[in-house]
Order: C-alpha cells, then structure tokens, then sequence
C-alpha cells in the first residue's frame, strides 16, 4: 500500500490494485459501457485536446442521439478570453438545442 499526501495535511492510502486498475483503463472503455446519448464538443484549434478526441468519442458510443460538434477557429475554451473570437455562446446555444432535441421529451 503506498500513502501520498493529499488534500493538504491529510495522507491518502492506495492500493497497488487502484494503480493497476487505472493503468489498464481507458476513458473510452467506460464510454463503451455508457449506453445514454453523448454531446461531444471540441474547438479544431483546440491544443489541449485534440478535437478528433470528440469524434472518437461519437464514434464509440451506442446511441444514435450522440452525436460531434467540431467549433471552427476555436480553441479548448472555445475563445472566451480572445474578445471578440469567443465562440462561447455559439457552444451553448448548440447545447440548449441537442438538449432540447434529444434529452427533454
């Protein structure tokens, strides 16, 4: 078992297995599993997160209501501290419409 400081003063405790359970998990093997609708978003410009990440993500899930945004010249925050590039309300507006469309019936 190995113990790391963590939030703060206090020490955490880990088991060898929690560390191999994440070395062998992917984030899209639990998206595999999911079987809900999924709004994946993604700047193109976007460095953090490469924005074929989102497509991967439409492209595994199960549902047919899932389905990929890509935002033009944008970036992981889809521009929100470039004034006037903030493509923020074009983001929102697309998610009120998917939520609209696939969630509320």
């Amino acid at each position: 078992m190995q113990r790391y400081r963590c939030f703060g003063e206090r020490t955490c405790c880990f088991q060898k297995k929690w560390f191999d359970d994440i070395r062998d998990t992917t984030p899209m093997m639990g998206l595999r599993m999911y079987e809900g609708p999924i709004l994946a978003i993604a700047g193109d410009k976007d460095e953090l997160v490469p924005y074929y990440h989102a497509k991967e993500i439409v492209e595994n899930s199960k549902n047919e209501n899932s389905k990929t945004v890509i935002v033009k010249n944008s970036n992981h925050t889809f521009n929100v501290l470039m004034p006037n590039e903030s493509k923020a309300n074009d983001v929102i507006e697309q998610t009120i419409q998917w939520i609209n469309k696939v969630l509320i019936i």
